[in-house]
């Protein structure tokens, strides 16, 4: 079952020959080459599929068998699997593809397929990664299930168009499928029709279906066993696939990372298509995509989630096109293809024609995966066809250690049992020709396996040089770890000394901790009294805005005030002016009229009674300036006027004659008396609403403008 890796020819396991019997069966189960094939044909060799894989010979390898299989279609990131969990020690893989349940059941037991994964390493997880097991029919996964039933599934998807091209250039490279008979030897020499011949061929096209494989592995494999990835989530994620897959298997994904986590082993460069290829693949993956979004409805809700998540990593999949029946082809596509005779040969007529033309599926998909294994099978079945690849280097030499390791195994057993056989017939009395018999039969193999272990031994001189290298650069190694150990030491007891500087730190720190603690107790102390001060400030903010407003309250009456005192200035100057008028025709008057002796008494006692307001006045220290001011100058007037009335004696007549002007002149006196009597009152409220400050002001300023002699400013006082 071991293949050369990239579709090379298989090479046969040298510890389990197929029977003659199972040659003849294979060469039985070829289709004659050069005529159409029947459907009965097809399915012919896998009539005895289950009888093969229920041999007894495999139960007792049945603990070797694989836990896990890689199931994907080809060019979609199986080999960057297999060698990822290749270089994991918990991981053992035989040669990549071995296609044991699509190809090899015909010649080989199961228990040769199970021999495949005895590995002395001893590793838990044991699988392989084939491509081909992924179009296998339902009744071939059924048998798969039976005989491993908790095998875990790793799927690998790639958009459609994009796996097509790439699977049409695997095919020309290696010489497959339509390029098997195409002299192009160089990709630019391959011709727009030769690579729509490619892309139609059957064997590509039954891998271009992932609806129909996904649901045949899901009917009989739970959803808690399938994991699904994508070719593009490797390229643009592999940290991310990757650690998918370890937890997928219940593992830790291991560091470093394997050397091949970035590295694709077969990537695929993109290149520009010509037209026709281009609508040529735009109708197959629009037909794929199309058939998966319709299948999702019938997966269980985890597939299905699994899937939309998958496709999300497709490109343009927000742009659903519209879906052909028909595929395009370039002008110069003949109506029917020339198909090889392999082709014509495993492959029936009818689904010849639907590879050729139709982008819907055929009408039984599982023969077309049956045809394309056949085809498959036939293909790598013949040498002569197909130039044998050398294998690495270093696969030859883990096979040749591997088996070196089984040799050795098995030899220490024969040594124990020629041992065991020895001390048995030294024994024994006398020679006895049977036992003589087995002896003689124990020790021609003996013999014959200690040639070939001389043989194997001879064959490992070849690898003593290896080793010698090998150990020279260990020594080189075990030098720069004895310098790196030194170093570590030296770190530790940099670390011890940190460590004791990091104690004394700690105990200054724990000391500040607790004055710090302190002095916060003691702040928030400060803080409750420094709250219940500015709560004081408050109240008394309060009571200042309060006495603020009573102020600007007494500002505006006194201010009103005022401005009637001087209303009444105004009048009283004006009077002063009609006064002073008559004081020339009163000190004629005043000679020559006793009424004028007696107007002068009555003057007199006016006068008095102004004194007395004045002294009313002052002793308030209400009064304004110009108050003050009018009542000094009336009262000189007055004395001026007493004077001049004392002269009109002689003036009686004219006195007469001016008598009802001074009655109105007495009226006007009184009714200036009046408004001094109601000033006066208004002076007595004004006093009960002044604050005691502004009233000392008030007498400081009376008291200055009294000690000098000066006139009272009425604006200062305000």
């Amino acid at each position: 079952m071991k293949t050369i890796r990239n579709g090379g020819p298989r090479a046969r396991p040298g510890d389990s020959r197929p029977k003659e019997g199972d040659r003849r069966r294979g060469k039985a189960a070829a289709a004659p080459r050069g005529r159409p094939v029947s459907a009965a044909e097809v399915r012919a060799p896998w009539q005895e599929y289950e009888r093969r894989l229920a041999a007894k010979s495999a139960r007792r390898l049945r603990d070797h068998a694989p836990n896990f299989l890689v199931v994907a279609p080809p060019k979609t990131a199986t080999s960057w699997v297999y060698e990822i969990l290749s270089t994991d020690r918990r991981f053992f893989m035989p040669e990549k593809e071995c296609r044991y349940f699509s190809h090899f059941w015909r010649e080989y037991p199961l228990a040769s397929y199970y021999a495949q994964f005895q590995n002395p390493f001893g590793a838990a997880w044991r699988g392989e990664a084939s491509p081909s097991y992924f179009i296998l029919p339902s009744s071939v996964i059924a048998t798969i299930r039976e005989e491993l039933p908790e095998t875990k599934l790793i799927v690998l998807l790639r958009d459609p168009g994009e796996r097509l091209w790439s699977h049409a250039r695997h095919t020309f490279k290696y010489k497959e499928g339509w390029f098997r008979s195409s002299s192009a030897w160089r990709i630019e020499e391959v011709s727009e029709t030769e690579w729509c011949h490619a892309l139609l061929h059957p064997v590509i096209r039954a891998y271009d279906d992932y609806a129909g494989p996904l649901a045949r592995w899901a009917e009989h494999f739970p959803a808690e066993q399938i994991l699904i990835l994508t070719s593009e989530m490797v390229g643009a994620e592999p940290e991310r696939a990757a650690q998918q897959i370890y937890d997928f298997l219940g593992l830790e994904k291991p560091t470093p990372d394997s050397p091949f986590l970035h590295n694709r082993p077969n990537p695929s460069p993109r290149t520009a298509l010509p037209g026709s290829i281009a609508e040529l693949l735009a109708g197959l993956t629009s037909a794929g995509r199309s058939r998966l979004e319709g299948a999702l409805s019938r997966q269980t809700a985890q597939l299905a989630n699994d899937l939309q998540a998958a496709m999300a990593y497709w490109r343009d999949t927000d742009q659903p096109a519209a879906l052909a029946t028909t595929l395009p082809k370039p002008p110069g596509m003949p109506p029917q293809p020339d198909w090889d005779r392999l082709t014509t040969a495993t492959f029936p007529p009818d689904l010849l024609s639907w590879s050729y033309h139709s982008a819907e599926l055929p009408a039984n998909s599982e023969l077309l995966g049956l045809a394309s294994l056949n085809f498959e099978y036939h293909y790598f079945a013949a040498p002569s066809e197909k130039g044998m690849a050398e294998e690495s280097l270093l696969r030859r030499v883990q096979t040749l250690g591997t088996s070196i390791i089984e040799h050795d195994a098995r030899l220490s057993g024969i040594e124990q049992t020629a041992v065991t056989l020895r001390e048995r017939i030294g024994g024994l009395e006398a020679p006895d020709a049977i036992r003589d018999q087995r002896l003689a039969q124990l020790e021609r193999p003996i013999e014959e396996r200690s040639a070939r272990l001389s043989s194997l031994e001879s064959s490992l001189e070849g690898y003593s040089e290896l080793i010698s290298s090998l150990a020279v650069r260990d020594t080189t190694r075990d030098e720069r770890l004895a310098a790196i150990e030194a170093g570590i030491e030296e770190h530790r007891l940099q670390i011890g000394s940190t460590e004791a500087e990091n104690a004394v730190r700690d105990q200054r720190l724990e000391s500040l901790e607790q004055t710090i603690e302190e002095r916060a107790g003691r702040i928030s102390g400060v803080e409750n009294r420094l709250e219940e001060q500015e709560q004081r400030a408050g109240a008394i903010d309060a009571m200042n805005a309060v006495r603020d407003e009573r102020l600007s309250s007494v500002e505006g009456t006194v201010k009103e005030r005022t401005g009637r005192l001087l209303a009444v200035e105004s009048r009283l100057q004006e009077l002063q002016g009609r006064v002073a008028a008559q004081e020339a025709e009163l000190r004629e008057i005043a000679r020559h009229s006793d009424r004028a002796i007696e107007l002068e008494t009555l003057l007199h006692q006016q006068v008095d009674r102004i004194a007395a307001v004045e002294d009313a006045a002052a002793e308030r220290k209400t009064e304004s300036a110009a108050q003050n001011r009018s009542l000094v100058e009336l009262r000189s007037g007055l004395a001026e006027a007493a004077a001049g009335l004392a002269s009109l004696g002689a003036e009686q007549q004219r006195l007469q004659a001016i008598g009802g002007e001074v009655a109105e002149l007495r009226a006007t006196i009184d009714k200036a008396l009046y408004a001094l009597a109601l000033l006066q009152e208004s002076l007595q409220g004004i006093d009960a609403d002044l604050s005691q400050s502004r009233l000392s002001r008030i007498e400081a300023e009376l008291s200055l403008v009294s000690a000098s002699g000066e006139k009272p400013n009425s604006n200062s006082l305000i």
